[in-house]
């Protein structure tokens, strides 16, 4: 049963959501939806595949097709539907709004997705399409004779333009893996450190014509350990309208605010950028490159 979306118009989304300018934006989207799904999961063996299909010669230039994201999370059930029927849903986390399928839309021509699940201690099967054509086109769940959670959201249909078409073609399996490990570091060092999930093993296959190529994992030991870590205490201050109308800050007595900082280090093969990244209640919510490290 087709039916569509009451909450958005895709083609205002688009031009309200900007196409970001890291071509690598869909593949961390689809890793973060993941991980947020294997949290709420409690899988005791979590995994992510992510399998990147080319056109062409490996060896001599290739053209990204396709790219698919396999996982064993919570899957697609009634909630977790709902939520990717909603843009700018508030029940995401701080600075995540379920704008990810926009960005999505912005590179690939469709989203397709197959998500076996348990729902109200049945096995399901929920199977749905969104694109421009159609945000969302989507069929009843069904009854599932298959009793293992597994997820597949596949990105068809890569709209690239020449910087993109540039950067896959010379996208080699290794700086990919890095560039995840480097993106994602933060996010897996405050999970763990929580113990709010296990984390997963992330598998990254290249796919040349359909046929697998060339495969890398991303263990849970492979997750970057602080290079250093430490902590320190700033006073707060009140701040007071003197006679004069100027306002001056004075110290509240025992009272501070304690932030604790952590430093990754990893090759300068893997790592294209550093930055400093600044968190609250352990949720990332803003970076800040440092350009003179880079220099």
């Amino acid at each position: 049963m087709s039916q569509a979306n009451p909450s958005a118009d895709i083609l205002g989304l688009m031009k309200f959501i900007k196409r970001s300018n890291n071509p690598l934006t869909p593949i961390y989207e689809a890793i973060a939806n993941s991980l947020e799904s294997l949290a709420n999961s409690k899988q005791e063996k979590p995994y992510i595949n992510i399998d990147l299909h080319f056109s062409g010669i490996l060896d001599d230039g290739k053209d990204l097709v396709e790219v698919k994201f396999t996982d064993n999370g919570e899957g697609f059930n009634q909630i977790s539907f709902g939520r990717f029927q909603r843009v700018f849903n508030p029940s995401k986390g701080f600075n995540n709004r379920g704008t990810g399928r926009v960005q999505y839309l912005h590179r690939f021509d469709k989203i397709k997705v197959n998500s076996t699940y348990i729902e109200n201690s049945k096995w399901q099967y929920r199977e749905f399409e969104s694109s421009l054509v159609e945000f969302i086109k989507d069929e009843e769940p069904k009854l599932s004779d298959n009793t293992e959670a597994k997820t597949v959201i596949a990105l068809k249909g890569f709209k690239s333009n020449k910087s993109d078409r540039e950067f896959f073609s010379a996208l080699g399996l290794s700086a990919l893996r890095g560039m995840i490990l480097n993106f994602f570091s933060l996010r897996f060092f405050l999970e763990e450190s929580k113990d709010k999930f296990q984390l997963p093993v992330i598998s990254i296959t290249f796919h040349k014509n359909d046929e697998p190529s060339s495969s890398r994992k991303i263990m849970p030991s492979d997750i970057l350990k602080p290079f250093k870590e430490g902590s320190f205490s700033v006073p707060k201050y009140e701040a007071v309208k003197t006679k004069d109308n100027l306002i001056e800050f004075f110290p509240l007595k025992g009272e501070s605010e304690e932030f604790k900082w952590v430093t990754f280090e990893q090759s300068e093969d893997e790592l294209p950028i550093n930055k400093a990244v600044f968190c609250s209640k352990d949720i990332a919510v803003e970076s800040m490159k440092i350009p003179c490290i880079n220099e």
